[in-house]
């Protein structure tokens, strides 16, 4: 979840098998920008909650049930959402906590 690279904090999720199609990563990698250990738990308290609705919705939309196709463009421009309000220092949206970071991630082998 919390990885040292250099000098600053990282935030690593695996994407769950599931969903890894939805999103064509197995895993997001997100650079907290501080090298402050309690600062970086923090930042990574928030983000595990932000991709956790984000997982929950893409579950949630792909499920027949709900009558709401989702693309993997989708799902991807949602979560750059976040990170851009993030970034401008808005509230993300469903009340999710703030956090400023970017979005990398691995590609599936």
């Amino acid at each position: 979840m919390l990885a040292l690279v250099g000098t600053h904090y990282h935030f690593r999720r695996v994407v769950p098998v599931a969903l890894r199609p939805l999103f064509g990563k197995t895993e997001f990698w997100i650079s907290l920008k501080t090298g402050n250990k309690s600062e970086a738990r923090l930042s990574a308290v928030a983000l595990h909650a932000r991709t956790s609705a984000l997982f929950r919705t893409a579950r949630t939309m792909t499920d027949s049930a709900q009558n709401k196709p989702i693309t993997r463009d989708d799902l991807l421009a949602l979560y750059e959402d976040i990170i851009k309000k993030q970034e401008e220092g808005q509230r993300p949206p469903n009340g999710m906590p703030q956090n400023s970071s970017r979005l990398s991630a691995t590609q599936p082998a």
